[in-house]
């Protein structure tokens, strides 16, 4: 049953909680005192669909949440197997931004709206004065009359062979995909992942390439920095530097230090800065090598951004993406083979007219053919009709002995894909 109900931001409500006990529960209030809302809010916290209107005027978000206990047996079985923990009680959330996007959580865990509302739609039956959500929704209907019947067993027993059924289907209609359309998959998935393994793919190279491009692409203002701060830091002839200073601030601090050793912890403290100073700009001054304009290496980085860029558009969103879609492209080409294989054949077409012969239907629709073969005799006879006439009466019969030429050679190749056709039939 429904313990608990908490709205933020929901229509008129700026904030409310309903607390309900065992039994009948009733809510009274005068037109705009707030109870559709409350049902509004019930229903969008088990996955029904909302608007963005549902959203306080002036808020960011709507939040809804709804807490369970007693859970039936039904619901907590659909949780369990939808891999959600099994508990006594059951927090249900909704968030509705005011640009309308929605997201949902069972226990804290993420999920969808459509998720909610079948595996959390047994919990509350909302019955209005036109309309009953559960006698209404025709995805009950069966199990009332089930219900009714009393044939929850048989009901089981039909359900895992009807899954089995449905599994069985599923594989025999992708073993009899088009001999066609089984080899441009198997062409695809070739080009797919030859192309991504071609491609040397690393996880996370392209922000490591990124870096890089931007490091060569400012070299030259990075080495003026640079160059600037290891001035600053080691001073001229004429200007003491940074370091120098820290120095001398240091010798005149320790001198004081031995005179009062409460000034021994900020003596310290300039010894430190001096000697970090000093080591600062020593690695400055090393470092100005490395931001040497390379050229060369900015192009052939740009290249190798270019091309992750065109695999990302066809394969994922991030370098990862596109190292899993071939991993995955790589394994369903891997089981094509291996049924291939374990059939003792070698070609798709092999392959299609074994599966005819372990006991297969193939169903062959020759209504096309039939219909080719009745135009090519209706030109047939229509060009021949045309020909004598061009003889009788000396009328272009250069161009019909053309288009009798032309007709023979069309007709030759249509001859030759029916009895390919017919061969591929009687096997």
């Amino acid at each position: 049953m429904l313990s608990c109900l908490q709205i933020e931001n929901v229509a008129v409500i700026q904030k409310a909680e309903v607390h309900f006990q065992p039994g009948l529960n009733v809510l009274t209030g005068e037109t705009g005192a707030g109870k559709s809302i409350l049902i509004d809010s019930i229903n969008a916290i088990l996955g029904n669909r909302t608007s963005k209107d549902l959203v306080r005027t002036g808020a960011s978000k709507a939040v809804i949440r709804a807490s369970f206990a007693q859970i039936p047996d039904v619901v907590l079985d659909k949780l369990e197997a939808a891999g959600y923990e099994r508990s006594a009680e059951l927090l249900l959330s909704r968030e509705i931004t005011a640009e309308g996007k929605s997201s949902c959580r069972i226990n804290g865990m993420p999920t969808t709206a459509a998720v909610l509302r079948e595996l959390c739609g047994g919990l509350i039956n909302i019955n209005g004065q036109h309309d009953s959500v559960g006698l209404l929704n025709p995805a009950h209907h069966l199990s009332i009359l089930d219900d009714y019947a009393q044939n929850a067993k048989l009901y089981q027993e039909y359900y895992v062979l009807y899954r089995s059924l449905v599994k069985v289907k599923k594989e025999l209609d992708a073993m009899i995909t088009d001999e066609a359309e089984k080899q441009r998959r198997i062409d695809l998935l070739s080009y797919q992942v030859q192309e991504i393994e071609e491609a040397g793919l690393t996880a996370g190279e392209e922000q490591t390439l990124e870096s890089r491009r931007k490091v060569l692409a400012n070299a030259s203002t990075i080495r003026d920095r640079v160059a600037k701060a290891h001035a600053l830091l080691s001073g001229d002839d004429d200007t003491p530097g940074a370091v120098d200073l820290l120095g001398e601030a240091s010798n005149a601090m320790d001198t004081a230090a031995q005179l009062d050793e409460s000034l021994s912890g900020v003596s310290g403290t300039l010894m430190d800065l001096y000697y970090s100073a000093k080591d600062a700009a020593a690695e400055l001054i090393d470092r100005l090598d490395a931001y040497d304009t390379n050229d060369a290496e900015l192009d052939e980085i740009e290249q190798r951004l270019d091309l992750l860029y065109r695999l990302k558009r066809k394969y994922g969103d991030t370098v990862e993406d596109i190292i899993a879609f071939g991993q995955k492209a790589r394994e369903e080409l891997e089981q094509i083979h291996a049924r291939m294989a374990e059939a003792g054949i070698s070609n798709t077409g092999a392959y299609v007219r074994k599966m005819a012969l372990n006991g297969y239907i193939l169903h062959v629709d020759l209504a096309p053919a039939k219909e080719l073969v009745s135009l090519q005799r209706r030109c047939s006879n229509n060009l021949n009709q045309v020909a004598v006439h061009a003889h009788t009466y000396g009328v272009y019969p250069e161009e019909i002995a053309g288009l009798q030429k032309d007709y023979e050679k069309l007709w030759g190749e249509v001859s030759k894909v029916l009895r390919e056709l017919t061969k591929l039939v009687a096997k």
